[in-house]
């Protein structure tokens, strides 16, 4: 379903709920828990997407990648921000395995224009990031460089 406005508003929604900000150690400042999975389920179900419901990170990646339900499509950063802009909905993730991480990180790409990572050395898609730092910003900064680029994933229901 391509739906602008709608994207828009679950990317919004997401970035600014309290209850999605990480839950911190009083003792040590650390992250404790972040809530990445629960943005990424509340802007599919926004969209009419609910294969990712009730599932981690790393388990909402395996359901894109595996694309049992023949609905999703891995693509390229470009199409990837191209597509959200139209109104699709898409998601930038890797797993715990390629982080090296104890769990993954997943984003919905924002529909806004790719912006130029430094980092990269080329333009990037900005995702609606829920996690250590949360708000529209570049891929590059919600996900690992050193790690290599995400994966981004396009449903086409």
């Amino acid at each position: 379903m391509k739906d602008l406005a709608k994207l828009k508003a679950a990317c919004d929604a997401v970035i600014a709920d309290p209850k999605l900000r990480p839950i911190l150690d009083p003792n040590t400042g650390q992250i404790v828990t972040t809530f990445c999975n629960f943005g990424a389920m509340r802007v599919a179900h926004a969209m009419g997407c609910d294969e990712l419901q009730g599932l981690t990170a790393d388990n909402q990646y395996a359901v894109m990648n595996a694309n049992k339900s023949g609905l999703w499509i891995k693509v390229q950063g470009l199409m990837a921000a191209g597509l959200a802009q139209q109104g699709c909905l898409v998601f930038a993730a890797m797993t715990a395995a390629m982080l090296g991480e104890a769990h993954g990180h997943i984003a919905a790409v924002a529909p806004v224009p790719m912006q130029f990572s430094g980092s990269l050395n080329r333009s990037v898609p900005c995702v609606a990031n829920v996690g250590a730092t949360t708000g529209i910003m570049k891929s590059s900064q919600a996900f690992p460089v050193s790690k290599g680029e995400t994966s981004y994933f396009a449903w086409d229901g």
